[in-house]
């Protein structure tokens, strides 16, 4: 199961009555290292592989030295990267081991500040992160189980989705550019159930000409439901079939649309799929109502917010949600020169993201947030506040972490006028 040394100082008993193992995490086995609260190093694992078998090994080496030092607990870190760590963590903590996320920025500073190199091997990560471990340099948030494992992969996986659905659009955009640029003109929501539906029954200039105008009439007037008439879209299509700047369309060309056509449908049912999913597993949560009740908040916004923080009751103050989103201030100051100010991104990139349209969408709704929109606006306008517009929108989502903070602390719904009852604890 790999080669296993030892250090000298092994089978002393622990300070803090607690062995520590730092884990750097691979796709085929990982490298582990066990050490005592003294930091003294009791073992390193070179090869733990990535199986149930390479897992009880670990385990059974774990339980070795807990014996021996007489520990009462283990604690097990490891980097959060890729996916490979999800099995091996579920494992350890089905066996009754805490286990903690350690931040990659964290162990490369602790390597370089250890050895004044940066270059990097398993065995020696491992070493680091069960010293970062040791001193307590671990996120807040815990890797997330049952509900809130559900909504962060939900929210990841549409994610992935809204990406895929974008980029068949572009390509959709740049085949109607080529063969039917008009047709664009009359729908402008590329989104639209109605250009959909053309699409599937005459996508191109010669099929809606053979179509004629009352065909395309009777159907758009089923399709769609605002905008312009069915009539003035009829008119419109049929004198831009008429004289479009289109490429003649070839069998190939229509394959192409047809596959992209489909691919496009298949997205949009999976989004309304997982939307629906994401919907039942924040309600179920416990959470839901509460954040629902914010102004501007709906059900993917809240849903992708709790998947990605985990469960709100283990964060102690709300500045650790904010450092977990990466949208705390961070500056580079020197001497007489005054760096400006901007946000870390050290953060979850999904969570920043979702926070930054959540304040877009409080600012249009809630009023003790669009007030405070406004007043700091008007700072940046007279000079008095030194900082660039989409900076102005992540000191709103700080604002609104804070009221969300508040609320879900004390399980109690949005109150206009109340933004936060005391500061936490």
């Amino acid at each position: 199961m790999g080669k296993v040394a030892r250090s000298k100082g092994a089978g002393q008993t622990p300070d803090d009555g607690t062995i520590y193992v730092g884990c750097d995490i691979g796709s085929v086995h990982h490298s582990a290292s066990i050490i005592d609260g003294r930091g003294n190093v009791l073992e390193k694992i070179d090869r733990v592989h990535n199986n149930i078998k390479g897992f009880r090994f670990l385990l059974g080496r774990i339980n070795n030295w807990r014996r021996r030092t007489g520990a009462a607990s283990v604690r097990f870190g490891f980097e959060p990267t890729g996916h490979y760590w999800k099995t091996i963590v579920n494992f350890m903590r089905e066996h009754g081991i805490e286990v903690f996320f350690i931040k990659t920025t964290a162990v490369k500073a602790m390597r370089e500040l250890t050895d004044s190199t940066p270059s990097k091997n398993d065995r020696r990560d491992a070493l680091t992160l069960a010293h970062l471990l040791r001193e307590g340099k671990v996120l807040k948030s815990k890797p997330p189980q049952g509900v809130f494992r559900e909504l962060r992969d939900l929210a990841v996986y549409r994610q992935r989705v809204m990406e895929a659905r974008s980029a068949c659009l572009l390509r959709l955009r740049a085949l109607l550019d080529t063969f039917f640029p008009e047709l664009l003109e009359v729908f402008s929501d590329m989104t639209a159930v109605g250009l959909r539906r053309l699409l599937e029954e005459a996508p191109f200039p010669a099929d809606l000409s053979a179509r004629g105008p009352e065909w395309l009439t009777v159907h758009l007037k089923r399709w769609t439901r605002r905008g312009k008439s069915a009539e003035e879209k009829a008119r419109a299509l049929m004198e831009a079939a008429g004289q479009s700047a289109g490429l003649p369309i070839l069998a190939g060309d229509r394959i192409r649309l047809q596959s992209i056509a489909r691919t496009l449908e298949l997205h949009t049912r999976e989004l309304t799929i997982i939307e629906r999913e994401m919907e039942r597993a924040l309600m179920e949560s416990g959470y839901g109502e509460l954040l629902l009740s914010f102004p501007g908040i709906g059900v993917v916004s809240a849903a992708t917010f709790l998947g990605e923080l985990g469960n709100p009751a283990n964060f102690e103050n709300a500045n650790q949600w904010v450092s977990m989103a990466g949208i705390d201030p961070s500056e580079n100051s020197s001497g007489t020169r005054q760096g400006r100010k901007r946000i870390s991104k050290k953060g979850r990139p999904i969570l920043r993201l979702n926070l930054y349209f959540m304040a877009l969408c409080a600012i249009r709704n809630c009023p003790e947030l669009r007030a405070y929109y406004l007043a700091r606006k008007k700072d940046i306008e007279e000079g008095r506040l030194d900082i660039v517009p989409n900076q102005l929108v992540f000191a709103v989502a700080i604002k609104q972490l804070r009221m969300l903070f508040a609320m879900l602390r004390d399980k109690r719904a949005y109150e206009p006028g109340r933004i936060e009852l005391r500061k936490a604890a």
